[in-house]
């Protein structure tokens, strides 16, 4: 009887070896997740920081931005309105010419 119970004691510690082994390799991979979501955390951190960043670097440059294309809209309108008034002074010697023409025909 005795030796019936030591081998079952053997055959216990060498399980609990067996199930301490998968432990020890659980906990280290649980390490591993754990380092792994730090190191996101932190990056992700870090990302969102720098977005945070380039976000404030741009409602600063907008406003700028806005009064020079604005300004440019404006030149433009300009040069638009000055190109429509030499067509009409060009229509209108045309038409002087043409009716110049057509007289001396």
């Amino acid at each position: 009887m005795a030796e019936v119970l030591a081998e079952i004691d053997t055959k216990r510690q060498k399980e609990l070896e067996g199930v301490n082994k998968q432990l020890k390799t659980i906990g280290l991979h649980s390490n591993s997740s754990v380092e792994y979501v730090e190191s996101f955390k932190t990056e992700n951190s870090e990302n969102i920081q720098n977005n945070l960043e380039l976000a404030k670097t741009i409602v600063r440059e907008l406003p700028p931005m806005y009064t020079k294309i604005d300004e440019a809209l404006e030149f433009l309108e300009a040069v638009d309105t000055h190109l429509s008034k030499t067509d009409e002074i060009l229509s209108e010697k045309e038409k002087e010419l043409g009716l110049a023409h057509e007289s001396r025909a």
